[in-house]
C-alpha cells in the first residue's frame, strides 16, 4: 500500500501537462453533478438533493454556452399538521460559465455560470382524515421560469459548485441553494 501511495505521490506532478490539454478551444465537456439543497439541518427531514448533468463547448478565452439538465427533491415540513410536502422539479437551462480565475498549468479554475432555467415543479400535498393517517397524495404541478447564478471551482476534472436558484413564481419556495459535487469529462 505504501508503494501505491509513493507512486502516487512522486507521479501526480508530471500528470499536471496532460490535464493541461484540457480547456482547448471548440472542446466538448459533459459534467455530473450530485449534491444537496437548501436547509442542511437534519431536523424535520428537511434534507433536499440535487442532480445536474450539463454539456457545452469552450472558446478561445476558456468560457463556454452550458446546457443543464437538473432534477430537485426535496422535503417541507408542514408547522400545523405534522406532514410533510414533497417538492419536485425537473429543469433544463442554456447559460454562459465565464472564467474568473484560472492558474498557469490551466489544472484550477474559478468560475461563474449564469442561467434562465425553464422548470416543471410538482408539489404533493398530503391530506389527512379524521384518523390522521395519510390517505392520498393530490398535488400541483405547472411550469416555471427562473434561473441559476453560481460559482464553480474545478480542480480538473474535480467540480465544486454552489448555485443559488430563483423561481419567483414557485408554490414553496422562490429561493434554493444547490451545493455540488461533480466531475468533468472532456471529449
Amino acid at each position: 500500500m505504501r508503494r501505491i501511495l509513493f507512486f502516487l505521490l512522486v507521479s501526480f506532478p508530471s500528470l499536471l501537462p496532460a490535464l493541461a490539454q484540457v480547456h482547448l478551444k471548440g472542446q466538448r465537456f459533459v459534467e455530473v453533478q450530485a449534491g444537496l439543497t437548501d436547509d442542511f439541518r437534519l431536523t424535520k427531514n428537511q434534507l433536499g438533493i440535487n442532480a445536474l448533468i450539463s454539456t457545452g463547448r469552450y472558446n478561445r478565452q476558456y468560457n463556454a454556452w452550458k446546457l443543464t439538465v437538473s432534477y430537485v427533491h426535496k422535503q417541507h415540513a408542514l408547522a400545523d399538521s405534522g406532514g410533510n410536502l414533497t417538492l419536485r422539479q425537473f429543469g433544463v437551462g442554456w447559460g454562459y460559465e465565464f472564467n474568473l480565475w484560472r492558474n498557469a498549468t490551466r489544472t484550477r479554475f474559478v468560475r461563474g455560470v449564469v442561467q434562465p432555467t425553464v422548470f416543471y415543479e410538482t408539489v404533493g400535498n398530503p391530506q389527512k382524515t379524521l384518523s390522521d393517517t395519510l390517505q392520498s397524495s393530490a398535488g400541483t404541478s405547472r411550469f416555471l421560469l427562473g434561473g441559476d447564478v453560481g460559482l464553480e471551482l474545478e480542480w480538473s476534472p474535480i467540480l465544486f459548485s454552489v448555485r443559488q436558484r430563483w423561481l419567483p413564481k414557485s408554490t414553496l419556495q422562490p429561493f434554493h441553494t444547490l451545493l455540488s459535487i461533480g466531475w468533468r469529462f472532456h471529449q
